[in-house]
């Protein structure tokens, strides 16, 4: 009955309101949330998180013209 609690008049915090969001930009999947995505050391080497993985073929030298790689879905699927 009241489109104000659309963005986040009623009881609610920001946070609860950008995972809500973020559901629907991450087609349907529910991702933990967190401030920091990743942390390099000066080299580029990954220390955190420690099972973050790269997207195989996403840094190709050669582009073939096939559809852009994508790293592996994470996430819990809440929607369809």
């Amino acid at each position: 009955p009241y489109l104000s609690y659309a963005l986040g008049a009623g009881e609610t915090t920001v946070e609860k309101m950008v995972n809500a969001y973020g559901v629907l930009a991450n087609n349907g999947r529910w991702h933990d949330p967190s401030l920091i995505d990743l942390v390099q050391d000066r080299s580029g080497k990954v220390i955190w998180p420690e099972n973050w993985r790269a997207c195989d073929g996403c840094n190709a030298r050669e582009w073939n013209g096939r559809a852009m790689p994508r790293p592996p879905a994470r996430g819990r699927q809440v929607l369809d």
